[in-house]
């Protein structure tokens, strides 16, 4: 912490008791575990004297006292200062006879990040409230969820219960910031959307972007997601809030509340190809392509001419252009260029900026020349011209934001066939599509974002096909159609305020002479069938501005280096899958079978001593192509089990088990796979 290592208070002094009066002389650190004391400074010491007071004890209802004898505090005169919230600190220096000031306050460093005063990681219940007929109580033995246990919440049926988790008093500046809530959960239960968590200030309730925990076969998962919260300082609650019509448990450990940590780093994108605008020259083959590295635009290039005209010239992709200053030929060369002609040698040169968008080319020398028809060599028909440069874009700053959670997702939770302008969801789970058998006109949903979509901000409906297991381009599976006054598909519209998401008659033009005779058009067809859709706001995944490099925290900033950045990332009954933006995806889960007397051995045959099973599984995301892949046996922990892969493709895999013990023996893996999910 930074005021021990400013004034080297090393010597600590411990109150254990609810001793009315505490005199300290020697210890330059007391740490006070008890519920309620009264501190009280000598007036003997001298000027200069440091002193930190602690408060560890996790009762906040009654504050611990620091007093004087005869002294005061501060400039105001107080007569004594008081610590509510555990882990909060105070450092005091007497700056006269009769004043000792506050120097330093805040909390203690395990603390400073997380605002819950109950973290769940060890086995307490303090800071923790309820609704409803829950039985909340800690159980030790969950230790797949973590090592010390978790909190086990018993949900029986019913409606409007909740768990609140006690935040500490707030300081005024961490308000109107961003918040990153992370925990760790299993359900028993196989259904999604029966857990949200909210932020509750006393009178609202404010959703956050974890509306609904997803089922994830019942294994471990950890989450995250964010929030913005009310301006309220004091007695702010996390609620944990149940949807539920049949019982199920849930366990919770490991939560946090706190800043949102917004990574940041330098934009490094692919490269992409890109036909220029060729300025008095022609060319058979254009190889072009361009990449933004930080507020940087790179072109490489390579042309077959055909025919030169004048002094030639190359367009940056189209919409871009540079404040670097421009003078023609005397301005400054932001790259080099090399001409062949087919029957000599090669001129070397070098680029610089004709306009803001356009770079030419100068031969090198005393008296450079732009390169024209005539000039480094007569230009004929298959000589080649190449080369590299760099300019600053005035559309780009210097970084991206590089943080998975300015990915967002919302919905509207009605589905019916009726218009809708506030009820609003969040959550990758998205909705049911709208009931309509026979809409003639439309229905409009509207969604609302947390942070309201930006300039830079990719948004996209999607759409869940049932069949597939895939999240899909709403408006490509369903795209906009008319057929006399009908309209069919999905599509939406932003007017600067609201987002409204437009639904058709139907999802698609059915086959036959008259839109609308197939009833698996309707959207009360796609319904019944499953189909689910949201809208998904990216914030970085088409590199969202960003002033500079910041850490969004309260305490001192930092810079974060990172590497290729994670741009998409989920869960789902096949496991989870991360996708990063070079191209890398991973993907990892859990699978198991029960072995069989009559599955065939490795003999080929059911006779032997040895019992197998195989069971083909799918991946919760797909590769482009085959991915490496590696799977390990995690139980039963015993001598006699085997597990291994048979087949990997890129969709699924094929695991084989075998026991030389059991007829019956259900055995679980663990496996990774790592490929790419595009090119």
């Amino acid at each position: 912490m930074a005021g021990l290592l400013k004034y080297d208070l090393d010597f600590q002094g411990e109150i254990t008791t609810s001793s009315a009066t505490f005199l300290f002389e020697s210890a330059s650190i007391v740490n006070i575990t008890v519920s309620t004391c009264i501190v009280t400074i000598p007036s003997s010491l001298p000027v200069g004297t440091i002193k930190e007071v602690r408060k560890l004890g996790t009762d906040e209802s009654v504050a611990i006292t620091i007093a004087s004898t005869g002294e005061t505090f501060t400039r105001d005169g107080l007569s004594s200062l008081t610590l509510f919230n555990t882990g909060s600190f105070l450092i005091l220096e007497k700056v006269s006879s009769t004043r000792w000031d506050i120097v330093q306050s805040g909390f203690i460093e395990e603390n400073e990040n997380n605002f819950l005063k109950n973290n769940l990681s060890k086995q307490s219940l303090l800071g923790i409230s309820q609704s409803g007929s829950l039985t909340i109580s800690w159980d030790s033995s969950a230790t797949d969820v973590l090592n010390t246990g978790a909190l086990k919440i018993i949900v029986p049926s019913g409606t409007s219960q909740y768990v609140d988790f006690q935040l500490r008093n707030l300081h005024p500046n961490e308000i109107g910031q961003q918040w990153e809530i992370k925990t760790s959960y299993k359900l028993n239960t196989s259904a999604d959307d029966l857990v949200s968590f909210f932020l509750y200030d006393g009178t609202v309730e404010t959703p956050t972007t974890l509306n609904s925990l997803p089922y994830a076969g019942g294994t471990l998962q950890t989450t995250s997601g964010s929030v913005v919260p009310t301006n309220t300082l004091n007695n702010v609650k996390l609620r944990v809030r149940f949807k539920n019509s049949t019982a199920f448990t849930l366990y919770l450990a490991d939560a946090s509340v706190g800043p949102y940590v917004a990574t940041s780093g330098a934009a490094i994108s692919n490269w992409t190809s890109y036909t220029p605008t060729l300025t008095n020259f022609t060319a058979s083959v254009i190889n072009v392509k361009h990449r933004r590295v930080g507020s940087n635009l790179e072109v490489q290039g390579n042309l077959v001419v055909t025919a030169v005209t004048g002094d030639m010239g190359v367009s940056l992709p189209m919409g871009l252009s540079t404040d670097l200053a421009t003078g023609g030929s005397n301005g400054p060369a932001v790259g080099v260029v090399k001409a062949l002609d087919v029957g000599s040698n090669f001129v070397a040169g070098s680029v610089y900026m004709e306009s803001s968008t356009v770079v030419r080319f100068l031969s090198g020398g005393v008296t450079p020349t732009a390169f024209r028809a005539t000039y480094p060599f007569t230009w004929a028909s298959g000589d080649t011209l190449g080369f590299s440069f760099s300019v600053p874009i005035t559309q780009w700053t210097n970084n991206v934001n590089l943080a998975t959670d300015f990915q967002e997702f919302a919905y509207n939770t009605n589905t019916t066939s009726s218009n809708d302008t506030s009820s609003f969801g969040y959550g990758p789970e998205g909705v049911l599509v709208p009931t309509s058998t026979s809409q003639t006109g439309l229905i409009e949903k509207v969604v609302n974002f947390i942070r309201p979509p930006l300039p830079t901000d990719l948004v996209t409906i999607e759409i869940y096909n049932p069949s597939t297991g895939i999240w899909e381009n709403g408006p490509l599976a369903f795209p906009r159609n008319y057929q006399n006054t009908y309209q069919y598909g999905m599509w939406y519209s932003y007017d600067g305020t609201r987002l409204s998401v437009m639904f058709g008659r139907g999802g698609y033009v059915p086959t036959g002479t008259t839109y609308g005779s197939a009833s698996t058009a309707t959207w009360e067809a796609l319904q019944t069938a499953n189909y689910r859709w949201r809208v998904r706001k990216i914030s970085n995944g088409n590199m969202a501005e960003i002033s500079s490099v910041t850490i969004n925290k309260t305490t001192t900033p930092q810079v974060v280096e990172v590497g290729a950045g994670i741009i998409e990332s989920g869960s789902n009954a096949n496991g989870s899958y991360v996708k990063y933006s070079d191209g890398t995806m991973e993907c990892w889960g859990f699978a198991s079978t029960t072995t069989s007397s009559s599955s065939v051995n490795l003999y080929g045959s059911t006779s032997g001593l040895t019992y197998y099973a195989s069971a083909a599984r799918s991946l919760p995301a797909t590769f482009i192509a085959q991915p490496s892949m590696a799977c390990a046996l995690i139980a039963p922990a015993a001598v006699g089990y085997t597990a291994n892969l048979a087949t990997v493709s890129t969709t699924g895999y094929l695991i084989v088990v075998g026991s030389s013990l059991d007829n019956a023996a259900v055995i679980t893996v663990a496996w990774l796979a790592k490929g790419r999910w595009r090119a």
